[in-house]
């Protein structure tokens, strides 16, 4: 499902430049210079949050670096893939059960309190 106007709008206030894009009939947002919380520091990262299922994963979001310190997440091991979107490469953790059904933002959060 595409990010509404809404949605985007309330991501910009994360990052301040978001924006919608497709590739391949998927949905996401990129979002640069994201502050992301892991493993007890803040580090800065472009982000691309999923908002189409692929591969069996409802929602993703997928990182311009691997979060080394996190191996295991939600008491799983973390199984780190890396991905080819939009010409460059993402990496992204196993991790289920985050719908689209809610706000994109609220989609976000989820997946981003998964990496703490």
């Amino acid at each position: 499902m595409k990010v509404t106007d809404e949605e985007l709008e309330a991501l910009k206030a994360i990052s301040a430049g978001a924006v919608a894009m497709s590739e391949g009939g998927d949905h996401f947002v990129y979002l640069p210079s994201l502050l992301l919380e892991s493993a007890g520091r803040m580090r800065v990262v472009d982000a691309l949050l999923g908002l189409t299922p692929m591969n069996g994963y409802t929602t993703r979001l997928f990182l311009s670096e691997s979060v080394t310190e996190r191996q295991t997440i939600g008491g799983r091991s973390g199984n780190w893939t890396t991905h080819m979107l939009f010409g460059r490469n993402w990496h992204t953790w196993s991790w289920q059960g985050v719908p689209r059904s809610q706000a994109a933002i609220q989609v976000l959060r989820e997946h981003m309190e998964a990496l703490k």
